[in-house]
């Protein structure tokens, strides 16, 4: 995966946090937000940013414009937002999603877009991001977690495969 854009889905401490360290390397970096939709939440957003610009587009724009996908929500939004996400996904795109969603959710998410030819990767931080920041391991599951993990230390992130089944990571 060369000339990488990271869109994340969702831009808390995570995503901000990641981010940073992926613009670091070389990633362009985008991001959707259901916060664009409320009154000053642009301006929120902006003030999370602890690096380079990020774009903030919809959740179409963001598809279109990014071939790594990453979603970092709180496990109760993950699903949801995963259904809406799953109709803009394609060949091309590798959707890691890093929620604290189950091993059912994430396996629900990953059965949603099969069919589309985008690759999903099951993900779980290990640290807290306030003490561990950019420095935290990601540990991935499911068919394509070693091809995600070397995408992910590529843009400077500490990240191991754990095997092939979608929820190991869970």
């Amino acid at each position: 995966m060369s000339d990488i854009t990271v869109g994340f889905i969702g831009f808390g401490a995570v995503a901000a946090t990641l981010s940073a360290r992926m613009a670091s390397h070389g990633a362009t970096i985008c991001a959707y937000d259901r916060n664009l939709a409320r009154p000053g939440g642009l301006e929120t957003l902006r003030g999370r940013c602890l690096g380079p610009d990020v774009s903030f587009l919809s959740l179409s724009e963001l598809t279109r414009e990014c071939n790594l996908i990453v979603s970092a929500l709180p496990s109760q939004e993950a699903l949801v937002a995963g259904q809406a996400l799953g109709p803009y996904l394609q060949e091309g795109h590798l959707w890691i999603e890093l929620s604290s969603a189950s091993a059912r959710k994430k396996v629900a998410m990953s059965e949603g877009v099969s069919g589309s030819g985008a690759q999903f990767v099951d993900g779980a931080i290990l640290d807290a991001i306030s003490t561990g920041g950019a420095d935290v391991e990601i540990v991935l599951a499911g068919p394509h977690a070693r091809g995600a993990s070397e995408v992910l230390a590529s843009l400077g992130l500490k990240s191991r495969p754990l095997g092939i089944e979608i929820g190991h990571a869970s």
